[in-house]
């Protein structure tokens, strides 16, 4: 593997700029057509699920509380890629369009778990654990007595996802343009 130094004193590892720029469009309209399409199914809706999961499972009730428990889910599913974000930003020999798709990530990760917030007054997604578990944001929203307001929130949590993929893909331009 030839592997060298870029002006930016990042590693590069023999992959072509052209293979890079290639793969960022491709993470980049994929992300498009998930938060575009929220509400299919996507893999990457897999990823988020195991994150989401692992949240609630690292954040356990008996020492945090139960609503500390189930906003865990949707935290710590839009927290891995916001470390990957920082962690691309603040450590040597991470690239910038590490950052980037981290970025765009991160916001099918928000406007995915728009989806779950907007079904906390029908309850009508399928849960992992079946019938009887805890919707998660059924119990937030009415814990906080703002569930009559689901449709905004939801809208607003979807938003924020499109500015912050919409953001990320405009610092990516900018890296592409400045090289």
């Amino acid at each position: 593997m030839d592997v060298r130094i870029d002006s930016e004193k990042r590693i590069i590892d023999g992959t072509s700029r052209s293979a890079q720029r290639i793969l960022l469009v491709g993470v980049a309209l994929y992300c498009a057509y998930a938060i575009l399409f929220p509400t299919t199914w996507h893999f990457i809706d897999a990823v988020n699920l195991i994150f989401h999961e692992a949240g609630h499972t690292l954040i356990p009730a008996f020492i945090f509380g139960e609503w500390l428990n189930i906003a865990a889910g949707s935290l710590f599913q839009i927290s891995i890629p916001l470390v990957i974000i920082v962690s691309a930003l603040f450590t040597e020999g991470l690239s910038s369009r590490t950052a980037v798709v981290g970025g765009m990530w991160l916001g099918q990760s928000i406007s995915n778990v728009s989806v779950y917030a907007a079904d906390a007054a029908l309850m009508t997604l399928p849960l992992l654990g079946g019938d009887g578990v805890i919707h998660d944001w059924n119990y937030l929203l009415s814990s906080m007595r703002l569930l009559a307001y689901t449709e905004g929130i939801s809208s607003c949590i979807y938003n924020i996802g499109i500015v912050t993929f919409t953001v990320s893909l405009i610092y990516g331009v900018y890296l592409e343009k400045r090289k």
